[in-house]
């Protein structure tokens, strides 16, 4: 919020800057960084949300902006899926965890989307 120098008080518009839809999406998966330090490594993790381009977990491992990440995320039938690399672009803390926002190194398949949100009934936007 910001005073003008007619003194009307105005809020700042945001605007949305994602080019894909985001779904909510609560998962369970894993994810393993692509490091030679941490091959092997996997941490459990939870989908918040989900797009063609990008997706939004919780673990409780901080990466940095710029880790590539290989995740497996569970399907409605706790079947494991694996998902395009991710590149972490965000990251902020929650609570004794941390938020990553990453994107897709190549976009999610419609299908491989369809089948992380179950039926269409079920599909809820962010």
């Amino acid at each position: 919020m910001y005073e003008t120098p007619a003194g009307a008080v105005v809020e700042p518009v945001v605007q949305e800057r994602r080019g894909c839809v985001r779904y909510i999406c609560e998962r369970k998966g894993q994810c393993q960084p692509i490091t030679v330090l941490e091959a092997g490594n996997q941490w459990p993790m939870q989908t918040l949300d989900i797009s063609a381009s990008g997706v939004s977990v919780v673990l409780c491992r901080r990466f940095e902006p710029g880790t590539l990440l290989a995740i497996d995320i569970c399907d409605p039938t706790q079947e494991p899926m694996t998902m395009p690399l991710a590149r972490v672009r965000h990251v902020e803390a929650n609570g004794p965890s941390w938020q990553l926002g990453c994107a897709w190194a190549e976009a999610l398949e419609g299908s491989d989307l369809r089948s992380l949100l179950g039926t269409p009934t079920d599909w809820q936007r962010v």
